[in-house]
This record gives structure tokens, C-alpha cells and sequence, in this order.
């Protein structure tokens, strides 16, 4: 076989297992089938050097465009072969110029998905605190040109003067990072009037669009005010985002406003980590490992003067070191999911305890190398780590 034979029959196996899984996951609108007949439409068109028509394929294989544009984002994402190797000796996968071209295709056929999807990426290759989600936003950036992107931002701000609630809530981030933020919380604002706070299983937006939701764009813009005033209008925000949305994010912030051991600042703080808010985990563990008493009692007396911290606390009270327990519990779920300083406090822990292996296993597991394509956010702590492992 020729190297562009051998990159064909990958790019088949690999889109085949792939859309195979993201259908099960309910998170394709269409027969595995149609799917690849679509992809089959758009190479035969990319091929021919002619410009592919969504809103014609939508209706020649009866799916909606928006349908064409999950696609387009479930394709981007097909994993290619590891082996560098032979990745070397054949060309590049079409799998993400498909996806682009599908995307834009469907932007041209006004689908609001496909051009917030494109706008969305490239306001994150640049604004995103996740390094991995700017890098991930910047590899779909890469794929269109200028005029595409001046295109859809003009789409874009057509959906806004029609209340669009997520195009308002986009362009008022893209016109932020423009440093007009005036106009911004002026969008942000009408965008939360009618901003949908209830989680949609199924919503393609729910599933493939990573937008900010608008309660944390306005609340991040609030916050950033020093007028005392403006920053209690960011608290309301974020409390909307909290008890309306379930936002952890939001319940995160909420209880930044909140006295600092105190019993709304837990009440918060607990439903953000529960939620799967990592440093909120960070900081709940930290809370319970300072609680600890080294007497009887397992809560610091001192903690358990306020009546309303010392409700959700009693539990705590009958053994000792119970709180310490509960801090590496919660040190350990945030490990478990990525977050590196938890990992280190998991170290110190193990340390005090003198238990070598356990510290040691930690420190392998900081230093531990990163899936392909993922940025390192933590370097000193992972060379420090190495240090320790090396002494």
C-alpha cells in the first residue's frame, strides 16, 4: 500500500470507532452511516475544489444543519494514531480540514452553533485560563482564514440584535477582550435576563459549545471593578448562577463573599467542590485540615464557638483526627482529578505520617507525563517534585 492508501484506511478505522462511540454517548443526531455518507460528500467536494453547500447535504440526507455542525465538532476530535514514526511516512490526517470545512459551510448556512462554535475558539485560543483548553481552541482557530472569521462575527452580531441570549453573551466576551466593556456589560446584562439556567442533556450547546456562561462573564467583569458597590452586584450575580444555574463555578465565587470559615462560606464552598469545582476542593480540604484538633475532640474548640459552623461540624466532633481524614478524602478527590497542588498536600500528609511509599507514589504521580496534547499548568511543582525524588 502507498503511504496515502495506508493514511486512508487510519482515517477510516479511526473515524469509524470514534463516531461509533460519540453516537452511544447520545452525542450524535444521526445513523453512524449518514454520518460518513456526509464525510464522504464533503472529501468528494473538497476534491472536485468546490464549495460545499450545508444546507443542500442537510436536506439531501434529512438531518438539520445544526445537526451537520455537531458532526463537524464530533470529527475534529478523532484521535489519530500515537506512533510518531509512522506518522512520519504518510500524510496528515483530513479529519480536522473536514471538520473545518463543514463548519464553515454550515456558518454560510446560517446555523448560530457553527458560528459561535468558530468565534468561541478563537476568543479561547488567546482568553481561556485552561492552557489546555487554549491550545485546543487554537488548533480550530488555525483552520479558518481572516474573511471566515469576519464573517461569522458579522453572523454573530445579527443573532445578538435578535436576543440571541448565547451570541449576546459571545460577542459581549469577544467585544471584553477588545477592552469595550462597556458595550460588553451592556450585552452581559440582557443576555442573563434571558439566559436559559436549567442544564439540557441533549442541547448540542450543553455538549460541545465550552462558552462561559453569562453569570460568570458579568461576575468576572464586576468583580474586576473597585467600586465596592459594583463588586456586591457581582456577589448577586454569582449567587443567580449559583441557586438558579448550579453553577460550581459560581458557588465557588459566592462564597469568596462570604466570611472565611464561616458557615455560608462552607455551605458554598461544599457544593462547589461536590459539584467537581477542583480548587474548591483544594480549599475544603485545607478548611477540615486546619479544623483539626489534636485533643479528643476531633474539631478545634475555637471552630465550634459559632453555633452556625458548628451544626454541619458535629459530626466531626466524636473522633479524633476526624476532620484531618475528611481534608485527605478531599485531598484525594481533587488528585484524582488532575489538580497537582492537592497531590502535594497529599505528600506532606504522607510525610508527617512517615509513610515513604505513599509520599514517594505521589511525587511520581505529579511528575507523571501528560495525555498528548495537553500543557503542563503546574512546572515548578512538577520540577520539584523531580528534585525530591532525585535527594
Amino acid at each position: 500500500m502507498t503511504p496515502q492508501q495506508v493514511r486512508v484506511e487510519i482515517d477510516k478505522q479511526n473515524r469509524l470507532g470514534h463516531l461509533k462511540t460519540t453516537a452511544a454517548d447520545g452525542r450524535l443526531a444521526m445513523k453512524v452511516s449518514t454520518a460518513d455518507e456526509i464525510i464522504a460528500d464533503a472529501l468528494l467536494s473538497r476534491g472536485k475544489g468546490e464549495s460545499l453547500d450545508a444546507v443542500g447535504l442537510a436536506k439531501k440526507h434529512k438531518v438539520d444543519v445544526e445537526d451537520i455542525t455537531v458532526l463537524a465538532m464530533a470529527v475534529h476530535r478523532i484521535p489519530d494514531i500515537q506512533d510518531k514514526i509512522r506518522l512520519s511516512r504518510m500524510p496528515s490526517s483530513i479529519h480536522r480540514p473536514i471538520s473545518s470545512q463543514l463548519l464553515l459551510a454550515c456558518s454560510k448556512g446560517k446555523d448560530p452553533l457553527a458560528i459561535m462554535h468558530i468565534l468561541s475558539a478563537v476568543l479561547y485560543s488567546t482568553t481561556h485560563a485552561n492552557v489546555n483548553v487554549r491550545q485546543v481552541s487554537s488548533d480550530i482557530a488555525s483552520l479558518f482564514k481572516a474573511a471566515d472569521i469576519a464573517y461569522c462575527r458579522k453572523e454573530l452580531e445579527v443573532l445578538a440584535s435578535q436576543n440571541d441570549a448565547d451570541a449576546m453573551n459571545l460577542l459581549g466576551q469577544l467585544l471584553e477582550r477588545e477592552g469595550q466593556t462597556q458595550q460588553a456589560r451592556t450585552l452581559y446584562e440582557k443576555a442573563l435576563e434571558r439566559a436559559n439556567t436549567k442544564f439540557v442533556q441533549a442541547d448540542p450547546k450543553t455538549l460541545f459549545l465550552s462558552l462561559v456562561p453569562v453569570w460568570n462573564a458579568l461576575g468576572y467583569l464586576l468583580l474586576a471593578d473597585k467600586d465596592p458597590k459594583v463588586r456586591e452586584q457581582a456577589r448577586a450575580v454569582f449567587e443567580k448562577g449559583a441557586l438558579k444555574a448550579d453553577d460550581p463555578l459560581s458557588y465557588y465565587h459566592l462564597a469568596s463573599f462570604q466570611p472565611y470559615k464561616s458557615a455560608d462560606w462552607l455551605k458554598y464552598m461544599s457544593k462547589a467542590a461536590a459539584s467537581g469545582h477542583r480548587e474548591a476542593m483544594h480549599e475544603i480540604a485545607n478548611f477540615y485540615l486546619d479544623a483539626n484538633s489534636n485533643n479528643r475532640g476531633g474539631v478545634k474548640p475555637s471552630i465550634l464557638k459559632d453555633r452556625k459552623l458548628a451544626t454541619p461540624l458535629t459530626w466531626l466532633t466524636w473522633k479524633r483526627d476526624s476532620p484531618k481524614d475528611l481534608a485527605e478524602e478531599w485531598f484525594g478527590v481533587a488528585a484524582e482529578r488532575g489538580y497537582k497542588p492537592a497531590m502535594l498536600e497529599l505528600v506532606k500528609l504522607h510525610e508527617s505520617k512517615g509513610d515513604i511509599e505513599k509520599t514517594k507514589s505521589f511525587l511520581r504521580k505529579i511528575t507523571e507525563p501528560l495525555p498528548a496534547g495537553e500543557v503542563e499548568e503546574w512546572p515548578r511543582l512538577v520540577e520539584e517534585a523531580r528534585k525530591r525524588l532525585r535527594s
